[in-house]
């Protein structure tokens, strides 16, 4: 990478940055808990890591793409919709984490447990 594409993904990924530490303090906390509730722990671990890689991956293809000086270029607009194509399935990946992450929470509990709600 060079220094535009550096520069674009230093101004860009601050405003990822709620998500990914969220999602990184949610890796650390997955991996320490791995032993005693490894169900809950890996699906944590697995919706956390999606989440994170859908959050930068397409940021690095867009840095990629939008600093390109050979702009208007055919490359220049392969590259363009290579990056809006990884952006869409970056927000599938996304939600798929997010759904694993919300499944751990549920996940692994005895039936005695649970809540009993209105039975």
């Amino acid at each position: 990478m060079n220094d535009r594409e550096w520069a674009y993904l230093l101004r860009a990924l601050p405003s990822q940055a709620g998500t990914l530490i969220v999602c990184l303090t949610a890796v650390v906390f997955a991996v320490f808990k791995m032993g005693r509730h490894p169900k809950p722990a890996g699906l944590t671990l697995a919706g956390a890591v999606m989440t994170i890689a859908a959050t930068v991956v397409p940021t690095v293809f867009h840095a990629i793409a939008y600093t390109n000086p050979a702009r208007g270029s055919k490359q220049h607009i392969e590259d363009l919709n290579l990056a809006g194509d990884v952006g869409r399935v970056a927000y599938q990946v996304k939600a798929l984490g997010m759904a694993l992450i919300v499944a751990a929470v549920f996940s692994g509990r005895q039936r005695q447990d649970r809540p009993r709600g209105y039975e």
